[in-house]
């Protein structure tokens, strides 16, 4: 599972296959992180038909029957097919509807026994689902961003499901798949022998500011109340052990959150992107977890999980012995000017310090091997970070928007320069390519437009897409003999630049092809 927080503001990540367009904001933003998890159980054949209006992409299986993967088409109240091309429908897969705007109501026919994840995603209009008896298992929720859902109808004395205080429930996994964000509830009292609050359940559930859980609660997984901006209090019951990634991102009215010694497991920040949030409580006797100088810490892989938006301070130094900086730990700290890292720091995970935006000045130990992608991106008022000599590659997106970025020194031991690593750093100037760089990959230094020189190693063999398109102060750069491959527009957008190149390598005859002036070494 890829980092929760939204990477998809500055990428397009990895295009998803399903009905409907994904659009680049809100909670789709999310959703287009989620890993396809229904990926097709059974290898079967793809096909589509036309019916009434409706075109439905599905799969068949051995046995006959089929699995609806996208429905175009469809409006108001609308009943899925229960038979296509011959074939009995048995499944509605992940996201098979999702968009569809027009949708007020969905009857799902006797057949059709499972519905996988997310099926019903941003259905904006949706008001009521009807489900069949034979339903007999229903994926992580299905109306995931459908803000106007008041209505499951369900079978009487269904064997599984059922709805209680706004949110259905699945009786043989005793688990909360999905609130009803139509109902504008602004208390949800959980009921008593759930144990598992599933992916996503109460997402978008923006007027809920009050959830109360039952003793019987162990698990909150992934993304399970992001964006319930409406949410204040957190007051986790005493037999819970796993809280999951991102659990309340995105929760903008919370301030309080009190964790109990029972928490055993915790995902990537669990409060990401909370700016009221000052700090947490975690209860007497918990071996697991501590608050430590205001950062919630893992004690067992010395990790630092969360660091309090709303703490205040311009200046933090973290707490020797922190391993790792987890993942979005630090993530839009807007008030930090500096950080300051320990000796044992070793990893700095995914988003660790995304959209610092005041973030000038960062300490990075030679002790740090690994950094993840975007650790840094949207740090608008960088102007310090020195990468460590202990990487071997520059990870994607790492500057990404740091335009106040002046000089950057890429060790030699390096050997990859990531994908869109230093894009839109406007005022780097004085840019050093350590000796052992054999690839810059695309929009590594893509607007870049403070750049005037950059000298490239022998040892480069490859220069990506627009690697260095907008860069339209440079006037000179080199292609080093080894250099094997060069991606379009690789300096597209650099109106004065010279190119020094090797008479035996690729160089003349990228210049010449491209009208690129270019003389010889």
């Amino acid at each position: 599972m890829l980092s929760v927080y939204l990477l998809s503001l500055i990428l397009a990540l990895i295009p998803l296959q399903y009905a409907g367009e994904l659009p680049a904001n809100g909670i789709s933003d999310l959703l287009s992180q989620i890993s396809a998890s229904s990926e097709l159980r059974d290898i079967g054949a793809r096909s589509s038909t036309e019916v009434d209006g409706c075109v439905y992409d599905y799969v068949i299986y051995q046995d006959g029957t089929v699995t609806i993967i996208g429905i175009k088409g469809g409006a108001g109240d609308y009943t899925v097919p229960d038979v296509l091309d011959g074939h009995p429908v048995t499944a509605l897969g992940t996201f098979s509807l999702y968009g569809n705007e027009a949708l007020t109501r969905v009857k799902v026919p006797e057949g059709v026994v499972r519905i996988e994840d997310y099926a019903f995603g941003k259905c904006t209009a949706l008001t009521a689902v009807e489900f069949p008896g034979s339903l007999a298992e229903i994926g992580k929720n299905p109306f995931i961003s459908c803000p106007a859902l008041t209505s499951v109808i369900l079978p009487d004395a269904h064997p599984d499901l059922y709805v209680e205080g706004g949110v259905l429930i699945s009786r043989k996994d005793a688990r909360a798949i999905s609130c009803l964000p139509g109902l504008d509830q602004t208390a949800c009292a959980v009921p008593e022998g759930i144990e598992i609050i599933d992916d996503y359940a109460f997402t978008d559930c923006y007027f809920l500011e009050e959830v109360t859980f039952p003793d019987s609660l162990l698990v909150i997984r992934e993304g399970a109340f992001y964006a319930c901006t409406g949410l204040k209090a957190v007051k986790l019951p005493k037999k819970v052990s796993a809280l999951g990634s991102s659990a309340f991102c995105g929760c903008s009215s919370l301030t309080a959150v009190l964790l109990p010694a029972s928490l055993t497991g915790l995902g990537s920040n669990p409060f990401a992107d909370c700016p009221r949030l000052t700090g947490i409580t975690v209860s007497p006797g918990n071996e697991y977890i501590a608050c430590e100088n205001g950062a919630l810490i893992s004690r067992a892989d010395r990790r630092l999980i969360y660091y309090p938006i709303a703490g205040g301070r311009e200046s933090y130094q973290v707490p020797e012995g922190i391993v790792e900086i987890g993942e979005s730990a630090f993530l839009n700290c807007t008030d930090l000017k500096e950080v300051i890292l320990p000796g044992s720091t070793e990893r700095i995970g995914v988003n660790a310090f995304f959209a610092c935006s005041r973030l000038e000045s960062v300490e990075i130990p030679d002790t740090v091997s690994v950094i993840d992608e975007a650790a840094f991106s949207y740090c608008h008022a960088l102007r310090r970070a020195e990468i460590p000599g202990s990487l071997t590659g520059i990870p994607p997106y790492l500057f990404y928007d740091c335009p106040e970025l002046p000089r950057a020194v890429i060790p030699d031991g390096v050997k990859t320069v990531g994908h869109g690593a230093f894009y839109n750093c406007a005022k780097l100037k004085d840019l050093v390519v350590g000796s052992s760089v054999e690839t810059i990959e695309e929009y590594a230094f893509n607007a870049c437009t403070g750049l005037t020189g950059v000298k490239l190693p022998e040892s480069l063999k490859k220069i990506g897409y627009a690697a260095f398109w907008d860069c339209r102060a440079m006037l000179e750069i080199n292609i080093p003999a080894g250099v094997w491959q060069i991606g379009e527009f690789a300096f597209y957008g650099c109106p004065a630049l010279t190119v020094t190149v090797s008479q035996t390598g690729l160089g003349p005859h990228y210049c010449e092809y491209n009208g690129i002036p270019c003389r010889a070494e």
